[in-house]
Formats: structure tokens, C-alpha cells, sequence
């Protein structure tokens, strides 16, 4: 099974979607921004790898909210997993940005907003997770983020997010990659 790591990067009172530009089947649907994992890592290290590769944002990584799975069609076993995170900015004042031809836009949504987006089927049952990790009180902040310019297979398999006793006292900073230098 090939396994797949997105975060729920909060940042105040709002959630970081993505909307994706390819591949075409796949193309202006939002999501949780992540990766593959790659051989041997984890979902947390991945996602400290995509998130720069993929939008020049680091991120801390906590625990897990969600997980939805990808059965193919005519059944059978899962052929994908998708797992969500929680994360925030290690700098919350970096403003994250396509870099990799990955997504086209980016915006911070609130609460009420997401789920009115057109997501990506495996991301739909990580909305409950996102909001509750949302609604906790260390996620939201008194600054708001400005706002940015710039699949087919149903899910099959909802876990109900993890308990967070005290919102982002879980997250734990992840071994990655160099930011990208700014321009």
C-alpha cells in the first residue's frame, strides 16, 4: 500500500488547503498539503520534507487526526493511505507558497469554509479531524492570516481523531530539509 502523509497546518482561527494542479485527475481539487512517504520514513518526517519541498514552509508535526484509505475498484484490499497530522508554522509569520508545480493556489479557510471546498475524496474524511484540532484554543491565535493569491476512488475507512489533551503542547519539532532560501 502506498502510504500518504497530509497536514493540518492551523494557524490561528484558519486551516492551509491546497488546490491541486495536477495530475489531471486530481487537478482543482483542494487538500491537506503532504506527500508520499518514502521508503523507511515516517508520515511526521515526510511531512516536514514535502511541506518544503512542495510550498518553502517548515513545519512542527503532532499527532495524528485521521485516516482515510483508498480501496480499488472492484474491492480488495486498500492500495492507498492517507494519514492527517497536526502541524503549524515554526515560523508564524512565513507565508507558504507553491514552489513545485504541485498546487496552484493556497488559502487559509476557516471552520465554516472548508467544508464547502471541493476536496480530494481521500481528504473528506479528515475534515471532523481538522476541525476539531481546530477548534482547540493553542491552534487559534489572536493574529489572522492575510489571505493568498496566488481521486476518483471513494474513501473507505474514517478513524476518529486522536485525542488532544492540550492542543500543540503534542508537537515535537521533526528532523528535515534546509528551508529554501527566501527571494
Amino acid at each position: 500500500m502506498i502510504e500518504v502523509a497530509a497536514a493540518v497546518v492551523c494557524r490561528g482561527d484558519r486551516v492551509l488547503v491546497a488546490r491541486r494542479a495536477r495530475p489531471a485527475e486530481l487537478a482543482g481539487l483542494w487538500e491537506f498539503p503532504g506527500g508520499k512517504l518514502e521508503p523507511g520514513e515516517s508520515g511526521e518526517a515526510a511531512l516536514a520534507r514535502e511541506l518544503v519541498e512542495e510550498l518553502d514552509l517548515a513545519v512542527e508535526v503532532g499527532d495524528v487526526l485521521g485516516r482515510s484509505e483508498r480501496v480499488p475498484p472492484g474491492g480488495g484490499a486498500p492500495d492507498l493511505g492517507l494519514t492527517a497530522y497536526a502541524a503549524r508554522p515554526l515560523d508564524g509569520a512565513a507565508e507558504p507558497r507553491p514552489v513545485d508545480g504541485t498546487h496552484d493556489e493556497l488559502r487559509w479557510v476557516t471552520a465554516a469554509e472548508l467544508p464547502e471546498l471541493d476536496l480530494a475524496p481521500l481528504d473528506v474524511p479528515l475534515v471532523p479531524g481538522a476541525l476539531a484540532h481546530l477548534s482547540r484554543p493553542r491552534c487559534r491565535s489572536p493574529r489572522r492570516p492575510p489571505a493568498l493569491a496566488s481521486p476518483t476512488q471513494p474513501s473507505t475507512t474514517r478513524l476518529p481523531p486522536a485525542p488532544l489533551p492540550h492542543a500543540h503542547d503534542h508537537l515535537r519539532r521533526v528532523p528535515g530539509p534546509a528551508p529554501l532560501p527566501r527571494r
